[in-house]
């Protein structure tokens, strides 16, 4: 289903666009138009082709999950995608339109849907949303990181309390960290794309370049805590008393288990069987 939002300078913008108004919009340049693309179906895929004059392979990949298109310069749109750690947002930029396709991210659930919604910065240009969406994201996946960095401590006390089950959550870091860094590597690539865009004016591109900064300021603590936990992980000597406990485990079981077997013969003796 499309949900649309249209600035054009009033106070209240239109929302909930007609076919015919969707046209109007595109045309004109000194207004904004925003498309929630959110599980698109096929006659909205028809309306961000007929309407909207989006090329086929745009509207294939906003609806269709086809792959990412590369397009020239004459088509004047910008495409790309965004990544939060929790799902991704792929992004439709033209020079007053601006189409996502939330597919899971939390900042789009967050930052993009009522009553945030209502707090959308429209009125700074489809580029200023963008740089918006961009900016929100990189806030997050800081925020995410400087998570895990504390978390890193709690891991080593845990790893300490229960050798048994030595360094678990110290390579759950690890692997959180690794998946993290990979997605705050794919949005600085993003947002270098977006910066590039023709379509993107100082304003946005300000906005941007403050995001490229919060992500390679969060790469970095992402390396950073990577580092500790790879460095925090048990060494030879925890491990040794791990491999302890699972041995004084099974000695318990068995004993356990023996006297169980005494008992029951005791029992049959007592009962001349």
């Amino acid at each position: 289903m499309l949900h649309t939002r249209y600035d054009f300078g009033d106070e209240s913008p239109a929302t909930d666009l007609t076919h015919r108004q969707l046209r109007a919009a595109l045309a004109d340049r000194g207004g904004a138009l925003w498309v929630d693309a959110r599980a698109p179906t096929d006659a909205d895929a028809a309306v961000l082709a007929n309407s909207l004059r989006l090329p086929p392979p745009v509207v294939a990949w906003l609806c269709h999950a086809a792959p990412r298109p590369e397009l020239p310069p004459a088509d004047a749109l910008t495409c790309l995608t965004l990544a939060d750690g929790s799902g991704e947002i792929d992004i439709a930029l033209g020079p007053n339109l601006v189409v996502m396709h939330d597919r899971g991210s939390h900042a789009y659930g967050a930052h993009l849907t009522p009553p945030a919604v209502h707090t959308i910065p429209l009125g700074i240009g489809a580029d200023g949303l963008v740089a918006h969406v961009v900016a929100r994201i990189a806030s997050d996946l800081d925020a995410a990181v400087a998570t895990l960095g504390g978390s890193v401590a709690q891991a080593i006390t845990d790893a300490a309390r229960r050798p048994g089950e030595a360094g678990t959550a110290l390579h759950a870091v690890q692997r959180r960290t690794t998946g993290l860094a990979e997605t705050i590597a794919a949005d600085q690539a993003a947002a270098q794309t977006l910066r590039a865009a023709a379509q993107v004016h100082d304003g946005a591109r300000a906005v941007i370049d403050t995001a490229l900064g919060v992500l390679a300021e969060a790469a970095a603590d992402a390396q950073a805590v990577a580092e500790q936990a790879r460095t925090a992980t048990p060494g030879p000597e925890v491990l040794a008393l791990a491999a302890i406990a699972r041995d004084v485990a099974v000695i318990k079981w068995l004993l356990i288990v023996g006297m169980a077997i005494i008992a029951l013969l005791a029992l049959r003796l007592a009962v001349g069987y």
